[in-house]
């Protein structure tokens, strides 16, 4: 038999790179019920216990598939209450919900005054928030806090007038629009 003549392989040449494999076509297509199929079978049996359930809610009729999985979500993930508030389709109470939120990540002065009140709220064993005293008494610390803060601040400024001049000039420099007139106009109003 005679040989096969192989080429030779030029010295300094690498020997071209193997073809990258392609995935196996799906032997059906790739359908939604094939999809969830195929990411199910790869799911922990959390997930998979969430999902039949949400197909036993939705199955229900009581929701659509966006508002059972909001439900289903918040419940899962610890927030009770939103979820029976979705589910009892109190819209107003879930719109004061986002709106706490909003507030809340705004970080204004409202907001911090507002994530105290909720750890007193959740930590207190002496307030049971029944009467606006309660509240207000949240209010007032949150005010000593403030009266506190700013009599450190005036102290440190009338110790240190040289420290505030130096601080008000390095500002002024960085970012003259502070103290322009048509700023302090604009802000007011």
């Amino acid at each position: 038999m005679p040989k096969q003549q192989t080429k030779p392989t030029p010295p300094n040449s690498s020997p071209a790179a193997p073809p990258k494999p392609q995935p196996a076509p799906e032997p059906y297509g790739s359908s939604g019920p094939i999809r969830v199929r195929r990411l199910l079978s790869h799911a922990s049996d959390e997930s998979r216990d969430f999902f039949e359930n949400l197909m036993l809610e939705w199955d229900k009729g009581a929701h659509n598939l966006t508002e059972t999985a909001f439900m289903l979500s918040a419940n899962a993930l610890g927030y009770r209450y939103i979820a029976v508030q979705a589910d009892a389709e109190e819209k107003e109470h879930l719109e004061c919900i986002d709106t706490a939120a909003q507030i809340l990540f705004d970080g204004k002065w409202i907001a911090n005054f507002l994530r105290r009140l909720l750890r007193v709220y959740r930590g207190s064993k002496e307030l049971d928030f029944d009467t606006p005293e309660d509240t207000l008494f949240v209010l007032e610390q949150e005010m000593e806090d403030f009266d506190n803060d700013c009599e450190i601040a005036q102290g440190v400024l009338r110790d240190n007038p040289e420290a505030l001049a130096a601080e008000l000039q390095k500002l002024a420099q960085e970012r003259p629009e502070l103290f322009s007139p048509t700023t302090a106009t604009t802000d007011a109003a």
